[in-house]
């Protein structure tokens, strides 16, 4: 929920009133945003095919297979969360209207070269709210 807020949080004007590049730019501004002991919302970005966030959190490299696997299964229950906030609900609209999906990576604190990501399609963030 630390990515909503830093989306959504970071102006007081509300996404529907600026773009998604607006909205990204100024959340990457305020990055990083401490989330709780060793994690963090390290970056905001909007590349080719995505808006990307970047999440590190303060697990061992060595508990990160584990973590990706009980992630991917929580997958569809994290979508739902994000798209049950009216702001996150009006970036996945702009994302998907621009054939954009979202896609959440998950880095070590201590080892940046340990990471997964998971990925939804722009079809997955329309579906969302529908």
């Amino acid at each position: 929920m630390a990515a909503t807020a830093a989306l959504c949080g970071s102006t007081e004007a509300r996404a529907e009133d600026k773009s998604l590049e607006t909205i990204v730019a100024e959340a990457n501004a305020v990055c990083p945003v401490k989330v709780d002991q060793g994690s963090s919302l390290d970056a905001v970005k909007l590349t080719a095919d995505a808006v990307e966030i970047h999440l590190a959190m303060g697990i061992p490299a060595a508990q990160f297979p584990m973590i990706e696997q009980n992630m991917t299964m929580m997958r569809p229950t994290m979508l739902k969360m994000l798209s049950g906030n009216t702001d996150m609900r009006e970036i996945f609209r702009m994302a998907s209207q621009a054939n954009l999906g979202l896609r959440i990576v998950i880095l070590c604190s201590d080892d940046r070269n340990t990471n997964f990501a998971l990925a939804y399609s722009a079809q997955e963030l329309a579906d969302a709210i529908k």
